[in-house]
């Protein structure tokens, strides 16, 4: 049986998302070992704020919560789904332009962190310029 789980979700400033899902547990293990290491107080505060959130939460909001500037909160949050603390789906993304050269859209493919490839990145960006000189995008000379 899968351990009980609070799902969250923070969006951030960066325009990209991580669903976590926090083991009850692991909140419960992490309170008990709090230590005075600034990094780790963030990480429990960060932790503590997003159980309160039975829904998703932006990163600004969640940011205020913790009295943590949002980048700090981000690079925080990153380190915990590297760490598989908690769960994150990450993505690639690229850009398509319209035949001005204006930003009209993005194309990304999203995955669970874990399994996220990098090496995607290039298939993505292909796809994007294709779909860009098929409405009128011109690589400029």
């Amino acid at each position: 049986m899968r351990e009980q789980q609070l799902p969250v979700c923070c969006t951030s400033i960066f325009h990209y998302k991580i669903f976590a899902r926090i083991p009850v547990a692991t909140i419960v293990a992490l309170k008990a070992a709090k230590s005075s290491i600034q990094v780790i107080e963030r990480m429990m505060g960060l932790l503590e704020a997003l159980a309160q959130h039975p829904a998703p939460v932006n990163l600004k909001q969640l940011a205020g919560e913790t009295s943590l500037h949002p980048s700090t909160a981000h690079r925080i949050l990153g380190l915990m789904v590297e760490s598989r603390l908690i769960d994150g789906v990450s993505c690639i993304g690229a850009g398509i332009h319209n035949d001005e050269g204006r930003l009209v859209a993005g194309l990304s493919v999203s995955a669970p962190s874990d399994r996220l490839n990098k090496d995607w990145a290039t298939n993505v960006q292909q796809t994007a310029d294709r779909i860009s000189r098929a409405i009128g995008y011109h690589t400029p000379v």
